[in-house]
């Protein structure tokens, strides 16, 4: 190995293979949009963690925007407000079992019910179908 080099590495070798040529994006689509239509939709696709072509790429498409999730959720909020859910599960289930009154029972069930509509919200928040 003292100085040997291998055979020059060429592109074809390097990097992911390319995909099969139906799959390829090959052809280029230009339009001439306005500054501010420009900025309203590098905004759009900002807010929901996208590139500017794959979001006009799937706004001609489809017509609306899928994103599984948005890279502007907070994971640590989510997992936060999971384990609480948790928590207030386990208590449920100890509160149906009888070692809580039942007072307390039915406030731990409305808590539960209240953090799993929240929880919902967050996701359809983060997650935008329009």
């Amino acid at each position: 190995m003292d100085g040997e080099t291998g055979p020059p590495r060429t592109r074809r070798n390097t990097g992911r293979p390319c995909k099969p040529e139906p799959e390829q994006r090959a052809v280029k689509l230009y339009f001439r949009v306005t500054p501010a239509e420009l900025a309203a939709i590098k905004t759009r696709a900002d807010e929901l963690g996208l590139r500017v072509s794959d979001f006009a790429r799937s706004m001609v498409r489809d017509g609306k925007v899928r994103v599984s999730r948005s890279r502007n959720f907070d994971p640590a909020l989510f997992a936060q407000i999971s384990r609480l859910g948790n928590n207030l599960n386990q208590c449920l289930v100890e509160a149906r079992r009888g070692n809580f009154p039942p007072d307390v029972a039915a406030a731990a069930e409305d808590a539960l019910r209240e953090t799993g509509a929240f929880i919902r919200k967050l996701v359809d928040a983060s997650n935008p179908e329009d």
